[in-house]
């Protein structure tokens, strides 16, 4: 780069800078020199900034994008005062999971914060175990979509009221693999920054601890809540590997909370989330989505279920939820907020419609994700076709038949597949299970 571009290049950062300090807050514009001392003091001093890496998961929802302008505003900070300044590791941890809106939340602050050009900040997307440079509408997000409806409808028709731990965990698993796979990305990194509340954060290390311990992990140091060896082999697939292929974490690392220097979103940032462009994101739980977003998924079965098959309405199918929540944690339980009739109506439309145009599944594959029908050997099968499919009922023979194993004509399953979206060894699989609640 020549020595005018790099001025020019300057000129642009500072007026970054610039736009982004006038549409803090006055508490977030305070909090800039705090985060930088805490920054020097973990890279031990401010001449080590310069060699420093700091990784950040991005998730589409306007605190995380809040966290993140906080820390360019950091970075471009020490640049301004000629100081050595850290680098930035940011990753969309899954764009296929997440929606249009988030998607382009996420699309919109990076070019406002112009990150895509600064060789300070490395931008990357996370799909399929495998680290990319982010790009708005990958090729393969499509096809990770649709490997995402076939994981949904799968455990929709295995759900039951121990989901919201099971996918507590899945997303704690998801969120630690991510940070494995940054860390160690290229040139390895030396801070992970964590903008959860500090018990969240307690349980989320206590999880990766006992993962740990699952896979033979020696005892940890009395330091393990700011490091992040309680990290290595916490996922089930690289437990299997031999040690020195599982991808461990560098040794070193530390995890920085910064929850305290932030507070929680409020109107006072409406300049800030009008320059980072970004939009309201209308789900049905909010908090628990930008954890997990399979969470929205399981709530709007949960209504369904309750409406379809117990006499219930909606609403009391979302309380059910909760309870089943409440049961699997505190951790969730404190994110989940009771909303008026209409906004779930409106929030469960917006569910629906994201199945259809995200997900690409068909009412009638929604309508057998209720049912469930397949699981303890059919038992919901004969209820399911009288109310949705009655044409369908004289293959029932002929349905319990392929689902055992045996060989039928292949149009019934052809009709299987479609009307469920899933392959056939999927259901038979399904037709050993128990039975849902």
């Amino acid at each position: 780069m020549s020595a005018m571009h790099q001025q020019a290049m300057n000129h642009v950062y500072q007026q970054v800078l610039s736009r982004l300090l006038g549409s803090f807050s006055p508490a977030r514009r305070m909090a800039v020199q705090p985060l930088i001392q805490r920054l020097m003091t973990a890279a031990g001093g401010a001449q080590r900034l310069g060699s420093y890496r700091i990784v950040y998961r991005l998730c589409g929802s306007a605190a995380g994008h809040g966290s993140l302008a906080l820390l360019r505003a950091a970075q471009l900070t020490l640049a301004a005062r000629h100081q050595p300044t850290f680098s930035i590791r940011a990753a969309v941890s899954s764009q296929a999971l997440l929606d249009d809106v988030r998607n382009g939340n996420v699309q919109r602050a990076c070019n406002a914060l112009f990150l895509h050009d600064d060789p300070r900040v490395e931008l990357l997307a996370f799909d399929d175990e495998a680290l990319q440079p982010y790009e708005y509408r990958h090729a393969s997000i499509n096809q990770r979509r649709m490997n995402l409806r076939t994981e949904l409808l799968t455990a929709a028709h295995g759900l039951d009221t121990s989901a919201p731990t099971a996918l507590q965990s899945q997303g704690y698993r998801a969120m630690a693999r991510v940070y494995q796979r940054l860390l160690g990305y290229q040139a390895p990194a030396d801070a992970i920054l964590l903008d959860q509340p500090r018990l969240q954060r307690r349980r989320f290390v206590a999880w990766a601890l006992r993962e740990r311990r699952r896979a033979g992990g020696a005892r940890m140091p009395r330091d393990h809540w700011q490091s992040s060896v309680c990290l290595q082999a916490v996922s089930a697939r690289d437990t299997a590997l031999p040690r020195g292929q599982r991808p461990d974490p560098p040794v070193g690392v530390r995890l920085l909370g910064v929850d305290d220097l932030l507070g929680e979103p409020s109107v006072a940032d409406a300049a800030l989330w009008q320059f980072l462009g970004c939009e309201p994101v209308p789900p049905l739980f909010e908090p628990l989505e930008d954890r997990c977003p399979q969470f929205a998924c399981v709530a709007y079965l949960y209504g369904l279920r309750s409406q379809c098959l117990h006499g219930g309405t909606f609403e009391q199918g979302l309380d059910a939820f909760r309870a089943d929540v409440a049961r699997a944690g505190p951790d969730l339980t404190g994110a989940i907020t009771h909303r008026s009739d209409a906004v779930t109506r409106s929030a469960a439309d917006h569910m629906q419609n994201r199945l259809s145009t995200w997900y690409g599944m068909d009412p009638a594959q929604v309508s057998c994700a209720v049912y469930a029908p397949f699981t303890e050997r059919g038992a919901r099968l004969e209820a399911f076709l009288s109310t949705c499919h009655p044409g369908m009922q004289v293959t029932m023979p002929y349905l319990h038949r392929v689902l055992r194993g045996s060989r039928v004509p292949a149009q019934v399953v052809q009709w299987l597949e479609s009307v469920s979206g899933l392959p056939l060894v999927t259901l038979q699989g399904l037709y050993q299970r128990p039975r849902l609640p």
